[in-house]
């Protein structure tokens, strides 16, 4: 079921600029960025250009995003940095278990 909000952000019914949202819908964002790559190359109207980036820009992570993956990345690098330096071959283990001694009397 489509809104008719998507519908209706499409400047023209041109080929191309549905076929973009085709591929979005779809998950196909490699095609996504390879097609509207290819419009911005030809010489399509303005329009055109300008909703093929945008839906190339729908693809694109955030700043944001890449902000918490750096720190995230930082923070495994530097905690596991942390844990081989400070233990490294001498990491603490548990001891092992005493062996059970039964003695039977008769």
């Amino acid at each position: 079921m489509e809104s008719s909000e998507s519908k209706s952000e499409s400047p023209s019914p041109d080929g191309d600029v549905r076929a973009l949202e085709e591929a979005f819908e779809a998950g196909n964002y490699r095609e996504v960025r390879a097609a509207a790559a290819r419009i911005a190359a030809s010489d399509a109207s303005d329009d055109v250009k300008a909703a093929a980036r945008e839906w190339k820009a729908r693809t694109e992570p955030s700043r944001a995003q890449l902000g918490l993956l750096v720190i995230t990345a930082v923070l495994v690098v530097a905690l596991s940095g942390y844990e081989l330096f400070e233990h490294g071959r001498n990491a603490p283990r548990p001891a092992p278990p005493k062996p059970t001694i039964e003695r039977v009397t008769k």
